[in-house]
């Protein structure tokens, strides 16, 4: 109660008269830095305020953001602060500046390459100036793709005024820009035997129309005649095949892709789940997206049963589990504790081939039930285990 006179003088300073009040001027510190910094105040729940980083007041470091932010919005914090925040640009409803900050960078896009046909794989650009800052790291095309499932179903006529088409995604894309995109395709790799999770990237060598087109499911609607079935001919004039090239039950493609698995990761020992991931140097276009971990437990099961000699000549093991030894669990035990600073290891966990965290003799390890049966007594039981303390 001191200086009573002066106490609007002292709040105007900065001085705070109570625990709430010094919590709020920090939650309201990190507000502004937050927006500085991000060009909104769009705080994800999970946010917490960086240590040791120069962008950052010391005093707010470690702060939990995100939840202020959460229960300022449900209104279980500093709700005589509403006005205040408004001001400062705070939004009390999250879609609603979701929804603001999505219409700016669509017509920004369409500035930028004239339509709105974002590719689903867009992502505005930080540190760009042709781009509102307050936009920069919008995932812009999965957005697009949620407002063309029903997302702002309110705001569907002042979407369509700005040029906004809720038609789908692939339905835009016409036979001109499907053909160029089929003699691109060749051109780059030879052949128009697209894989069928090819999708076009964002790149130059690519017309900026064709950014995010689905071309390996064109190229199979193409084939099955749903898509197109008028222009055959014109297709068959510039080598498209109207016969899968790709057959499920064609050897010769398994085989390539298992010795290029060998060749990348020194084994054969392919895990269950597996998929030879599209968009990858690594990989001949052609194999990109085959299940080659479901390929391999089905060749188990006896599927090319009259190539086994072929596939055991290579290293292929028809021996779904493999053994490790005890210092190849020990190190790939220590190996998960320098990475997680816990040996508390879920018995899913699995070391799969190519994590390059771990040492390669340690691929294909089920290490979470090795830790359970070394814990029970089971493995090794003479052994020190000091190294799961």
């Amino acid at each position: 109660g001191t200086y009573p006179k002066k106490r609007m003088e002292l709040q105007s300073m900065g001085f705070c008269f109570s625990a709430l009040d010094a919590k709020y001027l920090l939650a309201k510190t990190a507000l502004l830095t937050f927006q500085n910094i991000y060009g909104n105040m769009l705080v994800q729940s999970s946010f917490i305020v960086p240590s040791d980083s120069i962008l950052w007041p010391q005093e707010v470091w470690g702060l939990k953001l995100g939840m202020i932010v959460r229960n300022i919005r449900r209104g279980d914090s500093y709700v005589d602060k509403r006005d205040e925040l408004i001001k400062m640009g705070f939004t009390f409803s999250v879609e609603q500046e979701k929804y603001e900050l999505t219409k700016i960078a669509l017509l920004r896009y369409k500035k930028i390459y004239g339509d709105m046909l974002v590719p689903f794989n867009f992502e505005v650009p930080t540190d760009n100036e042709k781009w509102p800052k307050k936009t920069w790291g919008l995932r812009l095309g999965n957005i697009v793709g949620t407002m063309r499932r029903g997302s702002y179903p309110d705001k569907h006529d002042e979407l369509v005024e700005i040029g906004f088409d809720f038609s789908n995604q692939m339905a835009l894309y016409g036979y001109t820009s499907t053909r160029q995109a089929l003699l691109i395709y060749r051109n780059l790799y030879g052949n128009m035997n697209v894989p069928d999770r090819f999708t076009i990237p964002i790149n130059d060598i690519w017309p900026q129309k064709s950014w995010g087109m689905k071309l390996g499911y064109r190229v199979k609607d193409l084939r099955y005649g749903r898509v197109f079935a008028d222009r055959k001919e014109d297709l068959e004039k510039i080598g498209f095949d109207f016969t899968s090239i790709r057959k499920k039950n064609d050897f010769s493609v398994i085989y390539r892709a298992l010795m290029k698995y060998k060749e990348l990761f020194g084994d054969l020992l392919v895990p269950q789940l597996f998929v030879i991931p599209s968009d990858s140097s690594d990989w001949p276009v052609d194999l990109w997206g085959i299940n080659l971990g479901s390929y391999v437990g089905r060749i188990r099961g006896g599927y090319f049963s009259d190539k086994k000699e072929e596939l055991l000549s290579i290293g292929f093991s028809f021996c779904v589990r493999k053994k490790f030894d005890y210092d190849s669990v020990k190190c790939a035990i220590n190996c998960y504790k320098k990475l997680y600073g816990s040996t508390c290891i879920p018995e899913t966990y699995k070391i799969v081939a190519g994590m390059k965290i771990f040492p390669e003799k340690t691929w294909g390890m089920w290490l979470g039930r090795y830790v359970r049966k070394i814990k029970s007594g089971v493995l090794w039981p003479n052994e020190s285990h000091d190294f799961l303390n």
